[in-house]
């Protein structure tokens, strides 16, 4: 028989709390910053969001982004960007 932690469940509760500040910042700064400045750019969500599910699925599984770097510049250098700039 294994003998408990002598931290108990304690421990997982600042990690929670840092788990929660993280996720929860990072939704308002999507809500309160990104999304004004792409409707102030008149940028198409729908279309950027099918544009950028790929390579964003493919950075997060690789845990990477330079496995998702070629998609990216293939995608973006044909939709919003001159090559030059993209390639840059």
């Amino acid at each position: 028989m294994r003998t408990p932690s002598p931290m108990g469940t304690s421990v997982l509760l600042p990690l929670a709390k840092l788990l929660f500040t993280a996720y929860g910042t990072l939704l308002a700064f999507l809500l309160l910053v990104l999304l004004p400045v792409a409707v102030f750019a008149r940028v198409p969500l729908k279309r950027f969001l099918n544009a950028v599910a790929e390579p964003a699925t493919i950075a997060f599984a690789t845990s990477t982004s330079e496995a998702a770097l070629p998609r990216a510049i293939g995608v973006h250098g044909g939709i919003w960007c001159a090559r030059r700039i993209v390639a840059l």
